[in-house]
């Protein structure tokens, strides 16, 4: 492969810097590039590692008849607009020329809205996947009355699959055997901490979180820092 012929090439430059093999290096050198291989093109700008990630996470659109409205879908056009302009102000925030990255699920909602504003803006966006397409369809794009989000869905992974961007965690909804045992820990749960985990893994400092979220608290965090005999851990 192309690899083999790197290292001849490096051995070489060093035998001509020991002044060994004399006249018979050019006819060598030129018999290599023969048999080489043509380099590859350069990868596109979605292929190549990015230097800023961007991670969104945020609600779900409403189902119709929802008791308490947290994101009704007349609210989606202001959503966009708000997603976008964020992204907008990330990306002004950083050097001319930075390759910017976007990650997120595909549900309904704040998801598919956030790998829409980041097609529109040139931004490419990773779909991460917690199981097989028709499964999470099910569970978390098809919305009553709103038939547009399952096709809206299958056109954000359609392009981020050819753009080699699409990621999946499992094969079902189902726990592997060495997760079922802890307690409080579900799929879900585990589907946030490895989106999380994949942000983090180009590193902290690169890493910007965009949320989108009706400002109320549906949990009581406190209790995160309760020890198991309820005894705060931070004393």
């Amino acid at each position: 492969g192309g690899s083999f012929f790197v290292s001849v090439r490096r051995q070489w430059r060093m035998f001509e810097r020991l002044g060994l093999l004399g006249d018979q290096l050019p006819a060598l050198q030129t018999l290599a590039d023969t048999l080489a291989p043509p380099a590859p093109e350069a990868p596109a700008d979605g292929a190549l590692p990015p230097q800023r990630l961007i991670l969104f996470a945020g609600h779900r659109l409403d189902e119709p008849g929802r008791a308490q409205p947290r994101f009704p879908a007349d609210r989606a056009p202001q959503a966009l607009a708000a997603i976008t302009q964020q992204l907008q102000a990330l990306c002004q925030g950083w050097p001319a020329g930075t390759r910017v990255r976007g990650l997120a699920g595909g549900a309904s909602g704040g998801d598919l809205l956030f790998h829409e504003a980041c097609h529109a803006l040139g931004i490419p966006s990773a779909l991460y996947l917690p199981m097989p397409v028709p499964a999470y369809v099910a569970a978390s794009v098809q919305v009553s009355g709103q038939p547009d989000w399952v096709p809206r869905f299958h056109t954000v992974h359609q392009r981020c699959q050819q753009a080699g961007l699409l990621r999946q965690l499992g094969e079902s909804a189902t726990l592997p055997a060495w997760l079922q045992r802890l307690q409080g820990y579900d799929f879900w749960e585990r589907n946030n901490r490895w989106l999380l985990h994949s942000g983090l893994a180009l590193g902290g400092e690169h890493l910007s979180l965009l949320l989108l979220w009706d400002e109320i608290h549906h949990l009581d965090t406190r209790q995160l820092f309760q020890g198991p005999a309820g005894a705060s851990a931070s004393g």
